[in-house]
């Protein structure tokens, strides 16, 4: 986790994977439920800290399956590319935002600058 992160969002993180991994591995109604309380309340969190709306965060908190692990980001491009291009840092063009932003391309930029700086991980 980035050393930047406010510490409600580590606590969040932190709460989502438990109850995560619980889920994932229980077989008790009883835990269920109280896995199931640890993931609203992570979600809670992080819509009160980051002023986003709560049902979204909940659904995708509840969509994310399995034994909470680090998640690997691969991008790549099918036969829909029309052209590949090279751009300064200043003057990127239109990003579609869905799949990453211009502070995720300012952090690339600064772990390029700066090679010794630890891995990204959220």
């Amino acid at each position: 986790m980035p050393a930047d992160d406010p510490h409600w969002l580590n606590i969040a993180r932190e709460l989502r994977a438990i109850a995560q991994t619980g889920l994932t591995f229980t077989a008790d109604r009883f835990d269920r439920q109280r896995y199931e309380r640890l993931r609203e309340l992570a979600a809670l969190m992080l819509a009160q800290g980051s002023g986003a709306d709560y049902g979204p965060i909940l659904g995708i908190l509840g969509a994310d399956k399995g034994y909470a692990t680090p998640k690997v980001d691969v991008r790549g491009a099918s036969d829909e590319t029309s052209e590949v291009a090279f751009f300064p840092r200043d003057a990127l063009p239109p990003l579609s935002l869905g799949r990453i932003t211009a502070a995720q391309i300012d952090r690339m930029f600064h772990h390029a600058q700066h090679p010794d700086l630890a891995a990204d991980f959220d």
